[in-house]
C-alpha cells in the first residue's frame, strides 16, 4: 500500500449474503496473526460497521448530529478507532468515511505484541 496522508474509503454495502445471524453463530477467535494484508474495502465495511455514520440530523443554525452504527449515550461517541497498516498508524474519521496518517511508523508488531495477555500466551501454548 502507497503511502498516503489520506486514505478515502470505499462507499459501504448495507446489504450483505449473511443474515446476523449466521456471522454470530460462525464466529472464532483466532490467536494466530497472518501477514497477509487485508483489502482496503474490506477495511472500510468494518470500519463503518465499527463506528461509522447511518445517518446526519439537521437542526437549525447548520448544526448536525451524527448517529453512529454503534449506539452511545447522549450521543457522545467516546470511541476513537485507529487502523494500523505497514504505512503507518491512521485514525478513522467517521464524518467522511475516511482515514487520516497520524504517524508514518509501522506499529504492527508492537500492536501484536501488546495484544497478547498470559491467556493468550497460555492457550497458544496448548494448541502448539
Amino acid at each position: 500500500m502507497k503511502k498516503q496522508r489520506i486514505l478515502k474509503l470505499s462507499q459501504s454495502q448495507f446489504k450483505g449474503d449473511m443474515s446476523i445471524e449466521e456471522a454470530l453463530k460462525s464466529r472464532r477467535t483466532i490467536r494466530t496473526i497472518s501477514s497477509k494484508e487485508i483489502d482496503l474495502s474490506v477495511i472500510s465495511q468494518l470500519l463503518w460497521a465499527l463506528q461509522g455514520t447511518t445517518y446526519t440530523e439537521n437542526f437549525p443554525e447548520d448544526e448536525k448530529i451524527l448517529h453512529k452504527t454503534a449506539p452511545s449515550a447522549s450521543k457522545t461517541y467516546p470511541l476513537e478507532v485507529y487502523t494500523v497498516f505497514q504505512t503507518g498508524l491512521y485514525h478513522y474519521e467517521p464524518r467522511k468515511h475516511m482515514l487520516h496518517l497520524i504517524s508514518d511508523e509501522d506499529t504492527r508488531d508492537k500492536l501484536s505484541e501488546a495484544a497478547i495477555t498470559l491467556l493468550n500466551r497460555d492457550v497458544s501454548k496448548l494448541h502448539h
